[in-house]
């Protein structure tokens, strides 16, 4: 099922009886439906079940490039680092760790590098038992990798994981050179997470914008000038105060 496909699902059950004149915003609906998405993975996976490969998603051919450690814009430190030439989109964050299932060499007959958080990868390689091998962290959306091994000749990486927004996937292309993401290909969902996403959107948030009523009229027809304050002279003030005092001193008399 496609992201489209999904939206006229939700469309086509929510309101049966639309027109052309209908004005509903299909944008809206596929950003609830990434939104709703994320929320039931991170719930389901933070209860240690196992992700669904339906939720899948791989970036094929990420491009590396050698740079300087530092972070700061106007200060090179002069050490080199592996890391992305682009940020990846934001995977799903759990509990204590991201939803990222590989990161390693295009090839996926060739296993993936250690997957650890920063504050690991730095020390990685001074052990005994990792000195050959090769750790992957990310940081600031980027991914990186560490080794005592040269890594300068690696110009490319794959990633799979769960992302936040799968739609995010479409500015990245794969190495035949199609995009990793259309909203007319496959969309990242299996049929357990689609029922809770099309039960969410449709009783809550559909019904809500349905129910509002629509502006049908032209504002500017009847549109009318406030009235506008009376404004007056001093004099014509002077004279009002004297009529009103003159009665009250022929009384007097």
């Amino acid at each position: 099922m496609t992201l489209n496909e999904a939206v006229y699902q939700i469309l086509e059950v929510a309101n049966p009886n639309r027109s052309d004149d209908d004005v509903i915003d299909t944008r809206f609906i596929k950003a609830l439906i990434h939104t709703k998405r994320a929320h039931f993975i991170t719930n389901e996976l933070n209860k240690n079940r196992i992700a669904s490969p339906a939720l899948m998603q791989d970036i094929n051919c990420l491009e590396m490039e050698m740079a300087d450690d530092a972070e700061c814009c106007d200060f090179q430190s002069g050490c080199t680092v592996l890391r992305s030439k682009l940020e990846i989109p934001m995977p799903i964050a759990l509990h204590n760790r991201l939803a990222i299932e590989r990161i390693g060499p295009v090839s996926a007959g060739q296993p993936g590098y250690s997957l650890m958080p920063y504050e690991k990868a730095i020390y990685f390689g001074n052990g005994r038992y990792n000195k050959g091998g090769m750790a992957a962290y990310v940081r600031n959306n980027r991914v990186y990798v560490v080794s005592n091994l040269p890594t300068a000749l690696i110009d490319l990486i794959s990633v799979r994981g769960i992302f936040e927004d799968p739609s995010e996937l479409q500015s990245f292309t794969s190495c035949s050179g199609s995009p990793c993401y259309s909203d007319d290909n496959k969309y990242p969902i299996d049929s357990r997470t689609w029922d809770y996403i099309k039960e969410e959107v449709i009783s809550k948030d559909m019904a809500r914008i349905l129910g509002m009523p629509q502006d049908l009229e032209n504002d500017a027809m009847n549109f009318k000038e406030p009235a506008q304050p009376v404004r007056r002279s001093s004099l014509e003030d002077l004279m009002s105060q004297q009529q009103k005092q003159q009665p009250r001193e022929r009384k007097s008399k």
